[in-house]
């Protein structure tokens, strides 16, 4: 198991005003990591009414006539990842071992990620 320092957030706002999600997590591969990641920055940006305004009205103008509800959905799907921003280092053991996942998990809340990731990846 290895730890990662994950950054996620939108590209409308670009993590601007704390509209992000900034974490020391513990995961096997970088695969799984990526879509911890990726489903971050989906619940971050479902959780701004403007910006799930915003993309509706993007699904709105692209919905083609004859569509199912399930290419709907698709579209929908495919907008909204359009919208993700998120990224992952891997912590180095040999900068961070002697600290707990907790404790480089508040590290990277008061540091910030870019500070955290060249101190500890």
């Amino acid at each position: 198991m290895a730890r990662w320092a994950v950054y996620a957030c939108e590209n409308i706002y670009g993590g601007l005003h704390g509209m992000n999600y900034t974490a020391v997590v513990e995961f096997e591969s970088s695969n799984v990591v990526a879509d911890f990641a990726r489903g971050q920055s989906l619940e971050l940006i479902e959780s701004y009414s403007d910006i799930v305004e915003t993309l509706e009205q993007d699904v709105e103008y692209n919905i083609e006539p004859g569509m199912s509800d399930e290419e709907i959905e698709q579209l929908r799907y495919e907008i909204y990842l359009e919208d993700t921003e998120y990224t992952w280092e891997k912590v180095d053991e040999t900068k961070a071992g002697q600290y707990s996942t907790q404790e480089l998990d508040e590290m990277i809340y008061d540091l910030g990620y870019e500070e955290f990731v060249e101190l500890y990846c």
